[in-house]
């Protein structure tokens, strides 16, 4: 059935932008883009689709390049969409293909994890030249958590404290578990943008 909402048709899509790192490597599926196209009804104007890939941050491209596309007048409406599915495959599989994200040859052969060997550096180096203290790494970690607390669609629902996060496991130190995202999730999320006198008029709720 073709995609619709609220007095919008999938007619009136002139393009789509998906960011996807690594369906390839998780599911064996390339050229998502058109595969997402597809199955959401899309394909009858023969809209343009295009997988941009950011590493962690693919969505936030694939919302850059939707904005342009219509900041630009090029196109009106477009969608920005992310997706991953991560859990169809092993850790060790999983590991290697987030190590793709990193330079595989200087970081990846020598055994630097992504994400948190790479990262432990960098808050090393954050550390070392702005006197950061464990206590206030932790606090990024609890403000998170409360954030995620209040919204029904994250993955972990549970506000945590200063303590928990300074006694949970040692990851790759100063980095512990719960200063760590989950790396392994699946999830997708998309969003219509259009020109502001267009949003206007429309008939969806705002």
């Amino acid at each position: 059935m073709p995609w619709k909402t609220q007095g919008m048709s999938g007619d009136q899509i002139d393009e789509m932008f998906v960011g996807n790192m690594s369906g390839g490597r998780f599911v064996l599926q390339e050229h998502i883009g058109a595969l997402i196209a597809d199955h959401a009804g899309l394909t009858k104007n023969h809209i343009p689709v295009t997988r941009v890939e950011a590493a962690c941050a693919s969505g936030g491209l694939a919302f850059r390049q939707a904005y342009m596309t219509v900041a630009s007048g090029m196109q009106d409406i477009v969608i920005a969409g992310g997706v991953e599915k991560m859990t169809d495959v092993g850790g060790s599989e999983t590991t290697d293909a987030l190590a793709g994200a990193a330079d595989r040859e200087w970081e990846g052969l020598v055994g630097a994890t992504f994400p948190p060997g790479l990262y432990a550096m960098i808050a090393n180096d954050y550390i070392h030249k702005y006197g950061l203290t464990r206590e206030q790494l932790a606090a990024v970690s609890v403000k998170n958590h409360r954030n995620g607390a209040h919204n029904p669609m994250a993955q972990f629902r549970k506000e945590i404290s200063i303590e928990a996060v300074m006694r949970s496991t040692l990851v790759a130190d100063p980095l512990r578990l719960l200063d760590c995202s989950p790396p392994v999730t699946d999830g997708a999320a998309a969003v219509i943008l259009c020109p502001m006198e267009m949003a206007r008029e429309s008939p969806i709720p705002r």
